[in-house]
């Protein structure tokens, strides 16, 4: 599952012409909570990946788990009192797969609440829309709706 949310932040990193600034961060919460919540499906692997991100943080403490998601990416930079050279890749992985973790979660919730932001703006512009036509006047442009923010980011 962590591959995959790693898979889904590499697959996303570019911006296509004519895209809007946002497109790109909209695609990779899209995908990454994608991975999330399909890996998460399966009990097991949520409650092992709950188990693995406690452990850790149990471990680590606030100041470790800022140095593994630091440290992810870059051999060697992880480092734990009491930890030898001979596990440094133990910590590697560790640093990689906690930072992983903690951007599936971190992701996935930025992915529902744009959803959810999306929603309420659809709605406002619904309502906003019958109240036109209640007045008899036409249906706002799609281009106004733009203009005014409420093209989002899509």
């Amino acid at each position: 599952m962590l591959e995959n949310v790693r898979s889904a932040l590499g697959a996303t990193e570019q911006q296509g012409d004519g895209e809007r600034y946002d497109a790109e961060l909209r695609r990779q919460e899209e995908a990454v909570a994608g991975a999330w919540i399909t890996g998460r499906a399966d009990p097991r692997v949520a409650g092992e990946l709950d188990r693995f991100m406690a452990a850790v943080g149990q471990r680590l403490g606030e100041d470790g788990m800022r140095d593994a998601a630091r440290a992810a990416g870059h051999e060697g930079r992880m480092t734990v009192p009491g930890a030898g050279p001979e596990q440094q890749a133990g910590l590697d992985v560790l640093a990689r797969s906690f930072k992983l973790g903690r951007e599936g979660t971190e992701q996935s919730a930025e992915w529902g609440n744009r959803l959810g932001r999306e929603a309420q703006a659809a709605e406002r512009e619904r309502t906003r829309q019958e109240e036109r036509q209640r007045q008899g006047l036409p249906p706002e442009p799609p281009h106004e709706q733009q203009r005014r923010g409420l093209g989002l980011s899509r």
